[in-house]
Order: structure tokens, then sequence, then C-alpha cells
């Protein structure tokens, strides 16, 4: 068995508010917990002057060779942080003897052995929430790759260079240097949302793949993973502001979608129409997500997966409640979603980001789940 740690920062205004937030974590439990001001931060001027609070906590292992997210203890310093008007502005975790090994001791205030920590741990650990059992629907169908790859690339290759006028120079193809079509498609994501940011240019890369999504000669898989991509550039803006949301009241001020990003959804909204639908289960369901984001009708499509797979209910409630934009009713098929789908939940959710954000990002990682679950089926095998 490998031990594991996780180490938390919590940003405050106050160095009071510092020593209670650390006085805390203590008293969970942390071995580990240092107070220090924040100075000459040039990641995070704003916070200059403000005070962090540095902290380690060891859980006995639980077994097997991967670290389990300790989603009761991120929960737990995500409020602490919030009673505080603070936030956590950091958290991860690692092997537990690297961890205690590295930890800056500067201002350190509390410093427990293992021993001492479990014994007050114990009884936290005792209460929390069982873990709830997760029962994953069977994937949704689709076409299968297909084996003619050269084919597939040079339609993707086509597509690309058929948009390449009005496509931005930062998103255009150079014409060797990919493996197979799954890697250009990559290549052409990372360079339209280079790891997951909205670029000047992201607007500007959506008719490209719009185009890819319409084209009837790229498969299903490659058609599912643009349209998560245009997913993605569709709710870029409220993503960060729901991930910034802590820090947002911390600092009194409101936030609002960025320009780039604005643009980016605006984009999204217009190709949304020459979209197609129909082509698979898992490509309705993605176009789904898709028109949530976007403000769109959902496919029809979408309402017969609810019904052939009475697991997914859930999620194409979600779908259909975002596209009235009532907070009550968003936020009870979330919260119906979340019962049944917990391994999706991010811990770290604030609730003061409004309910559609967190909505929009659960549905976020859904995507991704489906698209990695789905069952590739030669369509002539397909029978309702």
């Amino acid at each position: 068995m490998r031990v594991y740690a996780q180490s938390y920062t919590v940003t405050v205004q106050e160095e009071t508010d510092a020593q209670a937030v650390a006085d805390l974590l203590a008293a969970r439990g942390h071995r580990l917990v240092a107070v220090r001001p924040v100075v000459n931060s040039a990641f995070e001027p704003e916070v200059n002057g403000w005070w962090r609070v540095f902290s380690l906590v060891v859980d006995p292992p639980t077994g097997g060779d991967l670290p389990v997210e300790p989603t009761a203890e991120i929960r737990a310093v995500g409020a602490i942080a919030r009673r505080f008007r603070g936030v956590v502005t950091n958290s991860y975790g690692n092997r537990a003897d690297l961890l205690v090994r590295i930890f800056n001791r500067d201002g350190l205030v509390h410093e427990v052995s293992q021993e001492e920590s479990e014994a007050v741990r114990a009884p936290i650990r005792a209460v929390e929430p069982a873990v709830a059992a997760v029962v994953l629907p069977e994937g949704l169908r689709c076409g299968p790759f297909g084996a003619r790859g050269k084919v597939l690339r040079a339609a993707l290759e086509a597509v690309a260079q058929a948009t390449t006028d009005a496509t931005p120079a930062q998103v255009r193809l150079a014409p060797t240097g990919y493996e197979d079509a799954g890697d250009l498609l990559a290549t052409l994501h990372d360079q339209a949302m280079h790891q997951g940011t909205c670029r000047a240019w992201t607007a500007g890369a959506v008719p490209l793949f719009a185009a890819i999504v319409a084209d009837e000669r790229v498969s299903d898989p490659y058609v599912a993973e643009a349209l998560a991509l245009l997913y993605e550039m569709a709710i870029v803006g409220r993503r960060q502001m729901a991930w910034r949301a802590d820090k947002s009241v911390a600092l009194g001020q409101p936030e609002a979608e960025g320009g780039d990003e604005s643009a980016a959804r605006a984009a999204v909204v217009a190709v949304m129409p020459a979209l197609p639908v129909g082509r698979s289960e898992l490509t309705d369901f993605v176009l789904g997500a898709l028109a949530a984001a976007a403000g769109s009708t959902a496919p029809p499509g979408l309402d017969q997966i609810a019904r052939d797979y009475p697991a997914r209910e859930p999620a194409v409630a979600l779908i259909h409640s975002l596209s009235t934009g009532d907070p009550n009713a968003i936020g009870s098929a979330l919260a119906d979603l979340k019962r049944v789908r917990p391994d999706l939940v991010d811990a770290s959710e604030s609730p003061h980001a409004p309910v559609e954000y967190l909505a929009l990002e659960l549905l976020s990682g859904l995507v991704e789940w489906e698209i990695g679950h789905a069952r590739m089926v030669s369509r002539r095998l397909w029978s309702r």
C-alpha cells in the first residue's frame, strides 16, 4: 500500500482570519499548518498583503496504487475558507513521504505526528457520508472509427483546407506530421483552445469544427470529439467564472465573461442550425449538451436516449432544464444527476457559483465520459 497526502492553500485577507483558519485545520487533524503573508505575488497581485494558510493532511492508505480523492476533506476546507471570505487557491495530492519532506515550515503554527493526527481524524471520517455506489449505464452507440484511416485523415484534411481562408492562422494545419486522424484533430483542438483556454482566435476556429461535424466522411467518434470541443468553446467563460466564484466574493468584484469567451460562445450559437442531428446516439447526446450550452433546441434523439437508457434520464432532464433558464429547475435536475453520478461531481465546486455554471461543468465531465465509453457498432447491426 502507498500512503498519499493532500496539501491545501487557503488565502484570506486578515492575519487574524488566517490564524483562525489554521486552528480549524489543525482541529481537523492536519499534520502541518503554516501561516505566511502574501508578498510580491506576480501571479496574483490583487492578493498582495493578504495571508495564506498552508496545510498538509495524511489519511491512512485505502489500498491500490492510485490515490483516492479526499472529497469530504476538500469540501470541508472549502467551507472553512468561505467562512472567512477566503478561497482555496491550491489543493493537490502526492506521496506522503514526499510532501512531508518538502513542506515549507516557515510560519509553522501547528505540527503533530501521524499518530496524533489519526486520533483526531478517525471520528471525523467516521461521520462522513458514505460514498454512493455508481451504477454506470452501457455505452451509447455510434459508428466505428472505420478501417480506412488514410481516407478519414484525408477527409479531415480536406475540411481543414476548405476552411483555410476563414480559419485563423493559429489554427491552420501543417502539411505533415500527424500519426493518424485522432492526432490531427487533437492538434486542431490544442491550437484552438490550448489547455482549455480561450484565445482571441478561438471564435474564428468555430466554423472549422462545425464543418468537421457536418462532413459525412468523418466518422462518429471524431464528430463527437469535435462537438465536445464546440461545447468547451461555448462554456469556457462560464466555467472560468465558476472556478473564480469564491475569489470574486472575497475581492468583492463581480465576474463578467471576457470578450474572447463571449465571442466564442456567440460563434457556436451561430453554427448550431447547421449541425446535423440523428447521426448516432453518441453524437445526439453530445449535441444535446451543446444545445443546452448554446441556448438551442436539443435534438429529438435525446428524448429517445432517455427512453432507451433510463439511467440517463437525469442527464437528459438536466439538459432540458438548462434550456428553461430557471435556476430552480436547473438546481433540482442537477441534484438528481449528482445523486446517480457522484463520480462526476467536483468536490471543490463553490456554492457562490450560479447553478447554471455548475450544471454546465458537470455536463462537460459527462460528455467526456460518454465519449470514452461509447459502443462502436456497425450500423448494419443497429436495431431499435
